[in-house]
């Protein structure tokens, strides 16, 4: 199974960001998936929306390329809201509140439901 991945980097103004994104993974053998997310900065954390019609599986969430957190599943068309406490580097390290988030990347296994 391959893993699609999503890259979203903009600056974030206290809650008033959001952003829609659209990502493309090649596929060996088919054509690319398409991975689209709206994310919205909440000030404390993010909340990133499934804006496509399949769900995603096995997802990590990353910031600023070090912290990691993680979701089971995201339905399609359903929000998720990841507060920035729960996003932790590889030693469990918090991420720091004082810290500005500005690199997001969004991965996941391949989805299920209709394309």
């Amino acid at each position: 199974m391959s893993r699609i991945k999503c890259l979203l980097i903009f600056p974030l103004l206290a809650g008033m960001l959001s952003a829609l994104v659209g990502c493309g993974f090649e596929m060996p053998k088919d054509k690319p998936v398409i991975l689209k997310a709206i994310a919205d900065n909440k000030g404390d954390g993010l909340a990133i929306t499934n804006d496509t019609s399949f769900d995603w599986n096995n997802v990590t969430f990353t910031i600023n390329d070090r912290y990691f957190c993680t979701r089971p599943i995201v339905p399609s068309r359903k929000t998720v809201i990841l507060n920035y406490e729960e996003f932790k580097d590889k030693t469990g390290t918090v991420f720091p509140l004082d810290q500005i988030p500005s690199k997001y990347f969004i991965e996941s296994d391949e989805g299920t439901g209709p394309a």
